[in-house]
Order: structure tokens, then C-alpha cells, then sequence
């Protein structure tokens, strides 16, 4: 059954993604001409890459013709948060979905997460990985992240990590994301949560990542533990 999903803003933060990026546009414009969304835009926010990811996109873009895929290159590296934020205030439209360039997500979950809102009436919908295919130090890495989630924000979401989301812009929020740094969920999660704006979950389904490496591993594991005690203690006041 196909989502009658319309006016849709589907936000790419990337990274050095060369081997990646071409094949998540090509799913993500698939899902689109398949569910016949008429009014939607692909924004792809590189995060001043130093690989081929830029030339590739704009190859894209010339091939497509459409106007509706759009990059935005940043002129420094914003991190992960600067451009989730970019994406949210650049978007043409107010449902937006924000999903990660690895190529370990499936655009036609977004279907799942968009009918769970609905259904739901919910403001924000985050993914929930049925079997996470992950390295053993990120999945350390998670669980230790949900539980002090929990613990310092009352966070109620399975898999607040999660890289695939969808949320409608709501006009009560003037800032979406301030705290620069390589998260972006447990802020909006608090956004949304501290004005009684509807969160949900839907399960999704999760890939390995073949290409590319991720900024987590076993080597700032520390100072990334350390990193985001600060910065869920800070979004604590926020829910307060």
C-alpha cells in the first residue's frame, strides 16, 4: 500500500560520503516516484567534505533536472548538530524527515514512521532499529548513551541515537538546535518533549555500514562518554 504522503522535505547531513551518497539519493528519489509524492525536495547539507561527495551530488543534480534536489555546502565543519539544525530552517516544507548518508537506512521506512504519526497524531517520530548492525563498540557506546538519557533528560524513546526521523516544524519552537556538537536527537527530543509536543517510535530497519567510517570508536570513547554527560545536563534544564 503506498503512503499518501505530500509537501515533504527529506534533509541528507553528510560527510565524506563518495561511496555512499550516490546510492541513498537514487533510494530516496525511488521512494518518492513510488509513493507519487508530487511536492517534496531532497536538501543534501555536505559538512565541507574533502572527498568526491560534492562532485557526485552535483552530478546528480545536473542528471535529475528536476530542481528539487538542492546541496548546500558549508563553508566550515558545523558538525552533525549545525547541520540537522540547517536543514530543519532551510526545509521548503514542514514535515521534514532527517536521515544519515551511510546508506544503513531504507527511505521507504520513512512510510512507517510518517503513517505512525499520523495514526498518532504525533509531532515527532524517531526510528527504532529492529536489529542494530553496528560495531560492538557503538552499540556500547548507545546503550550507555540511552541510559544516562534516561536518567538526565526522562528520556522514554528505545533508540533516541537513531539516524532516520521524521518531525513537523512547529511554530511554538523558535530553536530547534543550539548545542554544536556530533548528537542531535536528544535536543529535539527535549524541544519537543518540554512543550508537551507529541514524541513516538516506529521500528525500522538498520543496515551495516560498508562504506566510510564513522566519528565513534573505541579511541574517543572517553572524552565522547564525558562530551555528552555536559551535554545532557545542560538539555536537563531545558525539560525542568
Amino acid at each position: 500500500m503506498r503512503t499518501k504522503i505530500n509537501n515533504i522535505s527529506i534533509g541528507l547531513p553528510c560527510y565524506n560520503e563518495e561511496k555512499n551518497i550516490n546510492n541513498v539519493i537514487n533510494k530516496c528519489v525511488l521512494f518518492i516516484r513510488k509513493n507519487n509524492i508530487k511536492n517534496w525536495e531532497l536538501l543534501i547539507i555536505d559538512n565541507k567534505s574533502n572527498d568526491k561527495t560534492v562532485k557526485i551530488v552535483n552530478e546528480i543534480i545536473k542528471k535529475h533536472k528536476s530542481g528539487k534536489i538542492r546541496l548546500i555546502k558549508n563553508q566550515k565543519n558545523i558538525l552533525y548538530s549545525g547541520s540537522v539544525n540547517k536543514i530543519i530552517k532551510q526545509a521548503k516544507y514542514d514535515l521534514i524527515v532527517i536521515m544519515d548518508s551511510d546508506d544503513q537506512y531504507l527511505p521507504s521506512d520513512i512510510s512507517k514512521l510518517y503513517n505512525h504519526m499520523k495514526k498518532n497524531k504525533l509531532e515527532l517520530v524517531f526510528g527504532r532499529r529492529k536489529i542494530r548492525k553496528d560495531t560492538i563498540t557503538r552499540k556500547i557506546i548507545s546503550a550507555f548513551f540511552l541510559y544516562i538519557s534516561r536518567v538526565l533528560i526522562n528520556n522514554r524513546i528505545n533508540d533516541l541515537n537513531c539516524g532516520l526521523r521524521i518531525l513537523k516544524r512547529n511554530e511554538l519552537i523558535s530553536k530547534y538546535i543550539q548545542n554544536k556538537l556530533n548528537f542531535c536527537n536528544p535536543e529535539l527530543y527535549v524541544r519537543y518533549n518540554s512543550l508537551n509536543l507529541k514524541i513516538g517510535q516506529a521500528k525500522i530497519s538498520h543496515f551495516h555500514r560498508d562504506h566510510g567510517k564513522s566519528i565513534h570508536n573505541i579511541f574517543n570513547l572517553l572524552n565522547t562518554t564525558i562530551l555528552v554527560i555536559y551535554y545532557l545536563i545542560k538539555l536537563r534544564k531545558l525539560n525542568n
